[in-house]
């Protein structure tokens, strides 16, 4: 039960990955390497919240990308450095960030994310 539960929450994180960046999973799978921002920063987005709201390691969630652990380091570093410092990246990624602390609300204090009303989060 546990298991699906998981399941759900990844495929919906990557859902609304996708639709924010405007890109397939399969397009930013296939680019993975890609240190472009159209697939970077989704990527980035992602890895980090898989270790942040869905509670997978460092390793594992650098291994769906086919990368090694050390790149969840840098895409916490970066994921915050532009939450802090970059409106338009907030703005693009609102709806992502609104759906990871509508699920674990402890997320306002690992990301800044502090700029999310808590009256607007959604369900």
């Amino acid at each position: 039960m546990k298991e699906n539960v998981l399941t759900d929450e990844i495929g919906n994180l990557q859902n609304e990955i996708c639709n924010a960046s405007g890109l397939t999973w399969e397009e930013l799978f296939k680019n993975r390497r890609s240190h472009r921002p159209l697939y970077s920063e989704p990527r980035k987005v992602h890895i980090a919240l898989l270790g942040l709201f869905i509670g997978l390691t460092w390793r594992k969630s650098a291994e769906v990308y086919n990368l090694n652990h050390a790149v969840m380091k840098n895409c916490l570093e970066k994921v915050g450095y532009h939450l802090q410092t970059d409106i338009e990246f907030r703005e693009k990624y609102e709806n992502v960030f609104r759906y990871a602390l509508s699920k674990k609300k402890e997320l306002a204090n690992k990301l800044y994310l502090k700029w999310i009303k808590n009256e607007t989060i959604r369900v």
